[in-house]
């Protein structure tokens, strides 16, 4: 009633609110959608901003942001600390608050209470018994910049929908040995040609895989039996082809299933790897298998030929 808004109750019964009508949800829903689309909006003045552009000063602003707190948090450690009993822990990190927002959200929240309740401890004790929380402060400040790193390099790819067409993929091989079914698969791309370099950094930091993304020039990230985490390919707009040389068991099959998004294919070695996973894929995911047949390897989908060219085309256009 205060804001002059018409209010339906669909509660189908309970107590009567002064300037509602009671009815069922049947009739709420139709009588609200009908008055939400006859209430179309007048656009005045220049247009609003969309995309990537409307965004463009916050992330400039981040980017500043970023830049500054990394050096301020290097210089903090590097003079080991030197913590006052302030109110909140390093004060310096106050100018910095919306981009801590966005950093707190990847922090482990268990590390936050431990110092805010050991600084709380060393502030108010007025006795000298507590010790200044030098440990876990030092802790708190990496756990930061590792968020950093990460942030600043998402920002990095500038909101972009998806990296431009190379024909350059990242390989990525967990472990040591290499079957020949992967050599020969990794062989077969070349011969594509696409030029391939394999990953040789820390599999799960996901910062350091964007970075060789974009310093590389590669949208094709190529894995091995799902060797690296969704989001490493998937946040900057890359596509993903996956080779499965195993079917999947419980855990396997399970924990596939956050890879099957857009922009992601899988490719069994074989016919039986090919029908194992098509029995938990869904439909809308790209399945194939890499068959050889006198001497010479190509993509097949049951008995159909599969171009490679237009596999990645598909995927690239999902991304986007």
């Amino acid at each position: 009633a205060r804001c002059g808004r018409r209010v339906w109750d669909a509660t189908e019964g309970g107590a009567r609110k002064a300037g509602t009508r009671i009815v069922d949800l049947k009739t709420a829903l139709t009588e609200s959608l009908g008055a939400a689309a006859a209430a179309k909006p007048r656009v005045t003045g220049p247009a609003a901003k969309t995309g990537a552009d409307a965004g463009r000063p916050q992330l400039e602003r981040w980017r500043k942001s970023a830049g500054e707190l990394t050096l301020q948090i290097q210089e903090a450690l590097r003079g080991g600390l030197l913590m006052e009993r302030e109110p909140a822990p390093f004060p310096f990190l106050s100018p910095h608050e919306e981009l801590l927002d966005l950093v707190s959200s990847v922090i482990n929240p268990c590390l936050m209470a431990e110092l805010f309740w050991a600084w709380d401890d060393w502030v108010t004790d007025r006795q000298g018994i507590v010790q200044r929380p030098d440990e876990v402060g030092e802790r708190y400040l990496r756990e930061i910049l590792l968020s950093m790193d990460l942030l600043i390099e998402l920002l990095a790819f500038d909101g972009a929908a998806g990296a431009a067409p190379s024909g350059k993929a990242i390989t990525f091989c967990r472990g040591k040995t290499v079957s020949p079914a992967w050599a020969g698969f990794v062989k077969w791309l070349q011969q594509g040609p696409m030029e391939t370099m394999p990953f040789m950094g820390d599999f799960d930091h996901i910062p350091l895989i964007w970075k060789i993304f974009r310093h590389f020039g590669s949208d094709i990230a190529v894995l091995l039996d799902g060797a690296i985490f969704p989001a490493a390919w998937t946040w900057p707009g890359r596509i993903c082809l996956d080779f499965r040389t195993q079917p999947p068991d419980d855990k396997a099959g399970f924990m596939a299933s956050e890879f099957w998004i857009p922009g992601y294919a899988a490719i069994g070695c074989d016919a039986r790897v090919e029908a194992a996973w098509k029995s938990c894929m869904p439909a809308d995911r790209p399945l194939c298998r890499l068959e050889q047949r006198e001497g010479q390897f190509r993509l097949m989908s049951g008995e159909t030929p599969i171009e490679l060219k237009a596999l990645l085309a598909r995927l690239r256009a999902e991304v986007r």
